[in-house]
């Protein structure tokens, strides 16, 4: 069976390439909008085209803590990106073989599990089959470039560059910190009367003097805690960043205090609380060995990445882009 090439793919191309399907789209294509926001060379980009590209679900990915103004700036450029790619694969002549589209057309349609399906999809989306062939067909000139100019030109990584990496990288190699806590737990029942919510609160306030005067926070838990009595309020396990994901009131107090320090009375949706940090596990860096296969796949990432950016740059000159912001 005849498949596109496999390459390493950074999070970038697989972006570039998920996009084709809505580029080619009859929907997007020959829109009448005299409002241009770009051009490359002859080319025109359209404002409709562009707000095409806004609503698209992978927008939000691109724009994640981007104020508005950059994030139409950054969906603008991915536009144009796409566009320049595929004009650069048609410039380079690159065509997919005689029948490897049909055979990646079928190929879809069996992924998808229901070729009725498929069909009904295609049509909601306003795309004949001729017009998805031709998407995939893209895609597939595309990947072939982004080899031939890209991952083609990677050279082979060395144990001292992957060594030098780690060096500089050694806050991604930490384990996480973590916490072993004693807990004491009153449950507040729900729909329980401000009165039988003060009489609970005023209970664990007992408990919470009887730690500040001395007493072992451990004996209070025993003779207090509405779980984990019989161990002293020991949750058994050290308590690590997303663990108290239901609680994450408590899970800040816990990282907050130091060992042998304990946390005022906290109230959560279930009750009342008092948590005590037995021991602070400060996370540790990992040793290079032990994360040899990380470093260099994190490394050939950004080698791709730098070597991606530099190449689109030069086709971007080489297209002679012209923006027009004040249209967006």
């Amino acid at each position: 069976m005849t498949r596109f090439p496999s390459r390493v793919v950074t999070t970038t191309t697989i972006g570039i390439l998920s996009l084709f399907c809505f580029i080619n789209s009859p929907s997007v294509w020959g829109q009448s909008n005299n409002s241009i926001v770009a051009k490359i060379g002859n080319t025109e980009i359209s404002k409709a085209e562009y707000l095409k590209e806004w609503v698209q679900p992978s927008t939000s990915d691109l724009t994640t803590g981007l104020s508005p103004q950059e994030s139409k700036l950054k969906v603008l450029d991915s536009l144009i990106t796409q566009k320049i790619l595929l004009i650069e694969a048609n410039q380079q002549k690159i065509e997919p073989k005689p029948g490897v589209i049909d055979e990646q057309f079928e190929q879809e349609k069996k992924i998808y599990g229901d070729e009725e399906k498929f069909s009904k999809n295609l049509k909601k989306q306003g795309i004949t089959d001729k017009q998805y062939k031709q998407n995939l067909s893209d895609q597939y000139k595309v990947s072939q470039l982004l080899y031939l100019n890209v991952y083609s030109r990677f050279k082979p990584l060395t144990m001292e560059e992957a060594r030098n990496y780690y060096q500089k990288h050694l806050s991604k190699y930490r384990t996480g910190d973590a916490v072993r806590l004693r807990h004491i737990f009153m449950a507040v029942p729900s729909g329980a009367s401000p009165e039988k919510k003060a009489e609970i609160k005023t209970k664990m306030e007992t408990a919470y003097n009887l730690i500040q005067s001395g007493e072992d926070f451990k004996k209070v838990a025993e003779d207090f805690s509405e779980t984990l009595a019989s161990t002293g309020g020991d949750l058994g396990h050290p308590i690590r960043p997303g663990d108290l994901v239901s609680y994450p009131e408590i899970e800040k107090m816990a990282f907050s205090l130091d060992s042998g320090q304990y946390s005022p009375i906290m109230e959560s949706q279930k009750g009342y609380h008092i948590i005590k940090v037995d021991n602070k596990i400060i996370g540790q860096v990992r040793d290079f060995d032990t994360v040899k296969v990380q470093v260099f796949e994190a490394l050939r990432e950004e080698s791709a990445i730098e070597l991606y950016n530099t190449w689109i740059n030069q086709l971007k000159s080489k297209y002679n882009v012209v923006l027009f912001p004040e249209n967006l």
